[in-house]
């Protein structure tokens, strides 16, 4: 087995971790808006690619009140426009981290499993050549298998 997760992270980097997220919580609370799945879904999403589009739009109708149409709230759009700048950039860092955590916490989760399934196997093994106590670790492994215990096929 290739091992690639070879370092237990520190409980105090893990507990700065925390707090540092928490303070970040903290901090973005104020200003933060949650959506419903249907608001998300519903949505226009703004990337990098049509951050460029807005922010042009947006100068072009600073430019040209006259071809603005009123309901049009420019300093509403101003804000909105500065919120959306602003975030992107910190969102994408935070993604990277929140890749770099998934990856890490992927990896970990793959390696331990494949030693539980080894073990598993091997216990497996062993319960069916009447090793001494491998039954019992056996049978108590099998009712914590993913998907649970095997259902016996409905007879005939």
């Amino acid at each position: 087995m290739d091992n690639r997760h070879r370092a237990v992270i520190p409980a105090e980097t893990l507990a700065q971790i925390s707090a540092q997220t928490n303070a970040i919580l903290q901090q973005i609370q104020p200003y933060a808006v949650t959506l419903s799945a249907r608001e998300r879904q519903s949505m226009l999403k703004m990337g990098d690619k049509s951050l460029a589009f807005v922010e042009k739009t947006n100068e072009l109708a600073h430019k040209n009140p006259d071809l603005t149409p009123a309901y049009i709230n420019m300093s509403e759009f101003d804000i909105d426009l500065a919120g959306a700048r602003a975030l992107l950039g910190v969102l994408n860092q935070l993604q990277r981290v929140t890749q770099l955590l998934d990856d890490t916490s992927m990896a970990a989760g793959n390696e331990a499993f494949q030693s539980a399934l080894a073990f598993y196997n091997s216990l497996r093994e062993a319960a069916k050549a009447n090793v001494e106590g491998a039954k019992t670790l056996y049978t108590e492994l099998k009712d914590r298998f993913p998907g649970g215990p095997r259902r016996p096929k409905p007879k005939e």
